[in-house]
């Protein structure tokens, strides 16, 4: 038998990181494996990154290392020219650049006594767009999705909720988030799953209480909001509230606020909104009464 800790995005949140790794002990898995997203967002993306490098653990992009890579042009796509973020993020990691560019998108992950496993951060050779359960992503459409994939298990992440779903002949794990639980808990949500002739069967879904303590000063000291504006306030509010916070602030913006840039002021209308009000502008699988 092969056991893994499956992981996922961790979003830079090292406190997390650390949590997660304390505890993982007791189950002693075999190696570890992490699907994407493993910086942006949390404040210590580098120190993540030196982590899952000193440890060997087997990992590849997922969307959010994109937004180092393609920050500045020719790379950065034209819908980028809002996000001001992607400065920010690349100066936090210029020592990981050549690293990041350098890692897989996906991997076909071969176990001598298991079968292979497709790992990809969000659906195979493409990292933007999740899988969901049942209520909220039918059969077709995930076989649509697994068209390109290069082996019956597939492990993923990108959604930040744990999915351990099976259609047709396919077998989709997803751990969660380690670093930014977006459904009112604060949780950190990894996975041990164990692999045999038989398949892969997830032993453990493992929730941590998540504790921010340590992410805020980070924040203030790398003048957070001073350098990416009203967007920070907003990551910063998502993980204090654990909600899905900066997509339905885009989507209020483009709905309410069409053709404008974002500013504090946006954001202080926005924060001043009750759950109710800005619920029409929730992704579906992330409103609360799902």
């Amino acid at each position: 038998m092969t056991r893994l800790a499956l992981l996922s995005d961790i979003h830079g949140n090292l406190p997390a990181l650390e949590a997660v790794i304390a505890e993982m002990a007791q189950f002693a898995p075999d190696h570890v494996v992490v699907a994407g997203d493993n910086v942006n967002l949390g404040p210590f993306s580098a120190e993540v990154l030196q982590v899952i490098h000193e440890h060997r653990w087997t990992h590849i992009r997922g969307n959010n290392e994109y937004y180092v890579i393609n920050a500045y042009p020719p790379r950065k796509p034209e819908t980028w020219a809002h996000f001001t973020m992607l400065e920010f993020l690349h100066d936090q990691l210029t020592d990981w650049h050549h690293y990041i560019a350098g890692m897989p998108d996906d991997l076909l992950l071969r176990y001598p006594d298991a079968p292979d496993v497709h790992l990809c951060h969000a659906i195979p050779d493409y990292c933007w767009t999740g899988i969901y359960s049942k209520k909220h992503m039918s059969d077709e459409q995930v076989t649509n999705y697994l068209a390109g994939a290069r082996a019956k298990t597939i492990f993923c992440g990108h959604t930040h909720l744990p999915l351990d779903r099976r259609v047709g002949d396919f077998h989709i794990i997803n751990p969660g988030s380690v670093g930014q639980p977006l459904m009112g808990e604060p949780v950190i949500s990894y996975m041990i799953v164990d692999g045999n002739s038989d398949g892969w069967q997830v032993t453990h879904h493992r929730q941590l209480p998540m504790e921010t303590d340590r992410l805020f000063p980070k924040w203030e000291s790398q003048n957070f909001v001073g350098r990416c504006g009203v967007t920070a306030r907003i990551v910063m509010e998502e993980f204090k509230q654990t909600r899905l916070m900066l997509h339905t602030f885009n989507v209020w913006m483009a709905d309410q606020h069409p053709d404008e840039i974002a500013t504090h002021a946006h954001g202080d209308a926005f924060l001043a909104m009750t759950p109710a009000e800005r619920a029409p502008y929730v992704h579906p699988c992330y409103r609360l009464d799902n």
